[in-house]
């Protein structure tokens, strides 16, 4: 018999659809507006390339839960191609390209897992499935999990040696590296999300909580990766808003 929610964690509802949904367009669209940010900034100043590409990517990836790892390698790649054009010592660019190569590595390993823990997949979410599957799977998405926080630490904390050598105002200096240390709450939430990566039956009701969790933790990384080249849109924009901003505290004054 299929077994209600009830019996499955103890709540009242029949499932979370409603929780999912709302969440998922919540996220999917400020990810988007955000993505949308970045191309249009990188466009005032005529230099799209492939990192801004790379987001975009991300963001098309995101549309599926399955393809999850894919759209947390984009993000990676994101950073690590605008560290690239942004770093002209060789030096730097080639450990930029190292760190490259071993994420693909693990994205395309931890892809094939995804896809052939069970044979035939569908024995993942339905356990009444006959299968053949791989024998302690938890072992894998913990590994899994583990390196995608130490990669993600290696990523956020690479550049901030040479943002301190930038000629520019110690205060933007501070901003770019804050900007950069909110990459720390997509460890946070990759870190949260570790807990609930043991398989376990009826995974359609238990992957709820890591679901949000991996939306939450793409969303963090576009941000993270797009923040940083906004500059030019801000700049355009704050002539438009500092008038608007004056007349509305003029007419709020009595």
């Amino acid at each position: 018999m299929h077994p209600s929610r009830s019996s499955v964690d103890g709540q009242d509802s029949d499932n979370d659809s409603g929780i999912v949904i709302g969440v998922s367009v919540a996220i999917m669209t400020i990810s988007s507006v955000v993505v949308g940010m970045r191309m249009l900034s990188r466009s005032l100043i005529r230099q799209r390339g492939w990192d801004d590409w790379a987001a975009v990517t991300s963001l098309t990836f995101f549309i599926s839960l399955l393809l999850y790892f894919l759209s947390i390698i984009f993000i990676k790649m994101t950073f690590l191609l605008q560290y690239y054009r942004l770093m002209e010592v060789s030096r730097m660019r080639h450990v930029v390209v190292g760190c490259m190569i071993l994420i693909v590595l693990w994205a395309v390993s931890q892809i094939l897992v995804a896809f052939l823990q069970c044979i035939p997949l569908e024995a993942v979410w339905n356990p009444r499935v006959e299968s053949k599957c791989v024998g302690n799977i938890a072992a894998v998405w913990y590994f899994n999990g583990i390196f995608n926080v130490v990669t993600d630490f290696m990523i956020i904390t690479l550049p901030i040696p040479k943002i301190w050598q930038l000629q520019m105002p110690r205060m933007q200096k501070i901003i770019l590296v804050g900007v950069f240390m909110l990459g720390f709450f997509t460890i946070a939430i990759s870190i949260l999300r570790i807990q609930w990566l043991s398989p376990k039956p009826y995974q359609t009701w238990w992957n709820v909580k890591p679901a949000m969790w991996s939306l939450a933790e793409i969303t963090c990384g576009i941000l993270c990766a797009c923040l940083p080249v906004l500059k030019p849109l801000i700049s355009r924009a704050k002539p438009l808003i500092k008038p608007r901003l004056s007349r509305g505290s003029q007419d709020g004054t009595p």
